[in-house]
């Protein structure tokens, strides 16, 4: 492999393992706050005068904050609009993200469509169809953009990287900046750029009149063979992929954080008697799963029993989502009893026990056979406590 290259897949390489360690702290370090709020919904809004003082944690089809939230935002919806003052780091997934206001911390978005429009104190790291970073918009620290159509007019004053097709640059850069274009670069009449610059196109760079560019300047021609173009569409996909994944994380979290918080003393029974009886309850949540479904079916097709047959199958969809959730839960108190010697059941520790359930999901067999296992008990359990319930209120 050539110098220039070897180069060139060394810094993609840092710069990938460098996004993935960002958002795997991102998603732990949450958990081991004191407090958080959760939100969910289809239309989520939180006014101004509504006080969020803790790690928010939202999920919605449309979720709009106004307020000022004092800690971390976390949000997965299909459009999110933030124009309340955030004094934390913000992590955003959805359709359309909105930044309209102040982030005193690292802002870390992924969407179909983002926008950026206000001051970012910390790092921006942006992935997205199509991404603007618009004139108001000024980022303290570094910024990494991979996007189809991005436009940078806004202001950076660290390094700024920029993976995408066609990029637009019409604000000032401080720092280095170095651009992979797929198709095209552009610099505006505003732009100013005081390091550095690299930047890598399939042809040089349109330069309009008024724009004040650096000496140095280092042009990498670039083509786009079958063989890229595969590439190229397989880091889209894994940047729409990675935003579904973060998407359902987020659901997971709140789902999961709402259920222990809600219902506790249920909670509670279902991961004591699942750690307790593990083996015993796997079995039922075993012939559950086997057993259930051929029930249902009979019931339904048959002209006397289709009623229930229906009332049964939402009962053991609702039993489904429900063991779901609690192998979470489960999974924290096995932690808790790991770590701290006993065994807990609160928001923190399932939140933990979310996150490492999420992660096993990535390691093949082992990990997959283990989520099997604890999903099976967790249903037993269900199963056996809510006929417990209906048989005690009989």
């Amino acid at each position: 492999m050539e110098k220039g290259k070897t180069e060139e897949y060394n810094k993609d390489m840092i710069l990938r393992n460098s996004i993935s360690l960002a958002l795997a702290i991102l998603l732990v370090t949450p958990v081991f706050a004191d407090a958080a709020v959760f939100k969910a919904g289809d239309v989520v809004t939180i006014p101004k005068d509504e006080a969020v003082s803790e790690n928010a944690y939202v999920v919605g089809g449309q979720v709009t904050i106004s307020t000022s939230a004092l800690r971390d935002v976390v949000v997965a919806g299909g459009r999110i609009i933030l124009n309340g003052q955030v004094w934390g780091d913000a992590l955003l997934g959805g359709g359309s993200v909105d930044v309209l206001e102040l982030v005193q911390g690292d802002v870390r978005a992924a969407g179909g469509q983002v926008t950026v429009a206000h001051v970012v104190n910390g790092d921006l790291l942006v992935a997205g169809g199509s991404v603007s970073v618009l004139p108001g918009a000024i980022v303290a620290g570094d910024t990494v953009i991979a996007g189809g159509d991005v436009v940078m007019d806004g202001i950076a004053n660290g390094s700024v990287r920029i993976y995408g097709g066609s990029v637009r640059i019409n604000g000032t850069v401080k720092g280095t900046l170095f651009v992979k274009a797929g198709e095209s670069v552009t610099f505006g009449p505003k732009a100013i750029i005081e390091g550095i610059v690299d930047y890598r196109a399939p042809e040089k760079a349109s330069i309009a009149d008024g724009a004040r560019m650096p000496e140095r300047i280092d042009f990498t021609l670039t083509e786009i063979p079958k063989q890229e173009m595969k590439e190229n569409f397989a880091k889209v996909a894994f940047v729409v992929i990675g935003t579904l994944f973060l998407v359902k994380f987020v659901a997971m979290s709140v789902g999961v954080a709402l259920a222990v918080t809600l219902f506790k003393n249920f909670a509670k029974r279902v991961a004591e008697e699942t750690l307790q009886k593990f083996w015993q309850m796997a079995f039922v949540g075993f012939l559950t799963s086997v057993a259930a479904p051929i029930g249902i079916l009979i019931l339904i097709v048959s002209v006397v029993g289709m009623y229930v047959g229906f009332i049964a199958g939402a009962l053991y969809l609702l039993a489904i989502l429900v063991a779901g959730l609690l192998m979470c839960v489960t999974t924290g108190a096995l932690l808790s009893k790991m770590i701290k010697k006993e065994v807990h059941v609160d928001w923190k520790w399932a939140l933990l026990g979310t996150v490492v359930t999420f992660v096993a999901t990535f390691v093949p067999i082992v990990g997959w056979f283990a989520i099997c296992l604890f999903y099976l008990a967790s249903l037993g359990s269900v199963i056996t406590n809510l006929y417990k319930d209906a048989k005690a209120k009989i």
